[in-house]
């Protein structure tokens, strides 16, 4: 890879880095007070709306975007056709959600989502307002122009947030941050990415992005339909406060996972798009990406698999403790999300949409499966069920890449289980360390001091490579 491809991945990291825990960090602040404030039942509504967000979201865009910036003779024309599309289906995806709220509603026995749905379901139209937008930047690399726009978005939007729950809004403070985020952060997009469409719509341009675009689609809303079957079945057969429980762990425990995997994806994407043609340096920077992601991201989650209880109570309260029963499990199964991901991407970088469809429906079906089982047993076995589906979605995703690629499962395993095995282990010494003091939030300090410097120590002699190796990626 050349110099100047490769110091412009690693800005592109550190500013996707800067972005997504700058921004994501407010978010999470601002929720957690929010938390501590409004009741379980409050979170439990928005989660059960979270999967149409997510779906008309995804809907919007098809595929569109990844394949934008897949093309390397990107025209107006494409681009303006792209926007086009992602804006009608947008609108039309929330006329839709406005019809079904009612039946929503009925769905769930709770009356308040008529309305919520209508005014959150308008985060749809917004978001496929920016999908152009934030496409053409991220194919750049330009994650420093993203960062100024989701500081203003997540700061204003925050502050908003509090003081609404603050003055009492309940449910309905949830609703408009959620909303008034994607508004400020699609304006601010347009203002900064001085883009606008200069083509009108073409049918050779469409069909020729559709292509690629509409399996990558299917395949990422069953991924949605799947992750979000879990609201839907806790918040059919439980009540709304335990949908909030499960919807707290899921966050507290996919922060990290899911902000980290998505920086990498979010800059590995358009760096390896410009060698999809060399087998072998695509094969070198995946296996990099996924060594020194997983540095990262397995200490701090076995950190709070061992210190759930300690995390929960210092960052909700003691009304969220239920919570903490879940989170440790659900972690499991997040830990290993970026490794499932980066599998994935790989496929869509070499333009197989098809192995990436065929792999989604047969682990949705399978994982579909084991949640059925796993229902009538409570919230805490479908937590299990998860981490079960996660194991499964493992061995699927690093098939055909095994096959084609030489990085199988085994040879990832070899990889980074040294990191996985070591930072467990080093978590668990931390915890025992920190067993004879009782105040939480210096139980909580010794013990994530101690599983650091141990792991820290490994990490420096044995690991050395794959910190520097960033920025040869």
């Amino acid at each position: 890879m050349s110099e100047t491809l490769g110091r412009s991945t690693l800005r592109g990291v550190l500013w996707s880095f800067a972005e997504r825990f700058s921004s994501q960090a407010i978010g999470f602040v601002v929720i957690m007070v929010m938390a501590r404030i409004l009741t379980p039942s409050d979170y439990g509504l928005v989660g059960m709306l979270t999967i149409f967000i997510q779906l008309g979201t995804t809907l919007s865009d098809s595929g569109i975007s990844q394949a934008l910036i897949r093309m390397k003779d990107r025209s107006d024309r494409d681009t303006s056709t792209a926007f086009y599309f992602n804006v009608m289906t947008g609108a039309a995806l929330y006329g839709l959600i406005w019809l079904l709220a009612p039946h929503i509603a009925h769905y769930y026995s709770e009356p308040d989502l008529t309305s919520l749905a209508r005014v959150i379901g308008l985060m749809i139209p917004v978001s496929a307002l920016m999908v152009v937008q934030r496409a053409l930047l991220s194919s750049r690399m330009d994650f420093r122009t993203q960062t100024r726009a989701s500081l203003v978005a997540y700061g204003i939007s925050g502050v908003l947030g509090i003081w609404m729950a603050y003055s009492g809004l309940g449910v309905w403070s949830i609703a408009y941050y959620q909303l008034s985020t994607q508004t400020l952060l699609c304006v601010m997009l347009w203002i900064l990415s001085r883009w606008w469409p200069r083509s009108g719509f073409s049918r050779v341009a469409f069909r020729r992005m559709f292509g690629f675009s509409s399996r990558l689609g299917v395949a990422e809303i069953m991924d949605i339909l799947y992750r979000n079957v879990y609201l839907l079945v806790i918040g059919k057969v439980y009540k709304a406060s335990d949908l909030g429980y499960f919807t707290r762990a899921q966050q507290v425990g996919g922060f990290l996972s899911a902000n980290v995997s998505y920086i990498v994806q979010r800059v590995s994407y358009p760096s390896l798009c410009h060698h999809q043609d060399e087998t072998v340096r695509l094969r070198s920077s995946f296996m990099k990406m996924l060594g020194v992601s997983s540095l990262f991201i397995f200490p701090i989650m076995w950190g709070i698999i061992v210190l759930s209880g300690d995390v929960i109570y210092l960052l909700l309260g003691d009304k969220w403790m239920f919570s903490a029963r879940l989170l440790p499990i659900l972690s499991l199964g997040f830990m290993w999300h970026h490794v499932q991901s980066l599998n994935l991407q790989l496929l869509q970088v070499v333009g197989r949409s098809d192995l990436y469809l065929r792999i989604e429906i047969v682990k949705k079906a399978a994982g579909l499966l084991i949640l059925a089982v796993s229902v009538p047993f409570g919230i805490e076995a479908m937590c299990w069920s998860f981490v079960g589906s996660s194991a499964f979605s493992l061995l699927c995703n690093t098939w055909y890449n095994g096959r084609m690629f030489d990085t199988g499962l085994w040879s990832q395993l070899k990889n980074i289980g040294p990191v996985y095995i070591v930072s467990g282990t080093a978590a668990v010494v931390g915890l025992l360390s920190a067993s004879r003091i009782e105040i939480v939030w210096l139980h909580l300090t010794v013990a994530l001091v101690v599983e650091f410097v141990i792991y820290g120590i490994w990490a420096w002699f044995r690991r050395r490579d794959d910190i520097l190796s960033v920025c040869r990626i």
